[in-house]
C-alpha cells in the first residue's frame, strides 16, 4: 500500500513541477527575445533609408522591390511585343532574376549614400 501511495504523490507533484518549469523557461525565452530585438533594432536609429510618399514615410527597400517588379513586368511585355518571350529560358528563373537585378540597381542608383 505504501508503493501505491508514493506513486499517487509523484503523479500529483510532477505535472505541477513540469508546468512551473515550462512557465519559467517560457518567461526566460521571452525576456531573451525582447533583449535580442532591442539590440537588433538599435542600429536603425542612425540612418533609416526612407522615402516620403504623400506624407507617409516608406522604407526604401519596399520602393526598390516595387521598382524591380515593375521593370520585370515591362520587360516581359517588351519581350512579348518583339517576339522574344518564347525563346526565353525557364521563365520562372529569368523574370524573378530580372526583378531582383532591377531591385538592386534601383537601390544602388538612388539609395547608395
Amino acid at each position: 500500500m505504501n508503493a501505491q501511495f508514493s506513486a499517487y504523490l509523484l503523479s500529483d507533484v510532477r505535472p505541477d513541477f513540469l508546468c512551473l518549469l515550462r512557465e519559467q523557461v517560457r518567461k526566460t525565452l521571452l525576456a531573451f527575445e525582447s533583449l535580442a530585438a532591442t539590440f537588433t533594432l538599435c542600429g536603425c536609429e542612425a540612418r533609416v533609408p526612407s522615402v516620403n510618399v504623400l506624407g507617409s514615410f516608406f522604407p526604401a527597400w519596399m520602393l526598390c522591390i516595387l521598382a524591380g517588379i515593375t521593370v520585370a513586368l515591362l520587360v516581359h511585355r517588351l519581350f512579348n511585343a518583339i517576339g522574344l518571350d518564347p525563346w526565353i529560358g525557364p521563365r520562372a528563373v529569368v523574370y524573378p532574376a530580372l526583378a531582383v537585378g532591377a531591385m538592386f540597381a534601383t537601390w544602388i542608383v538612388f539609395f547608395q549614400n
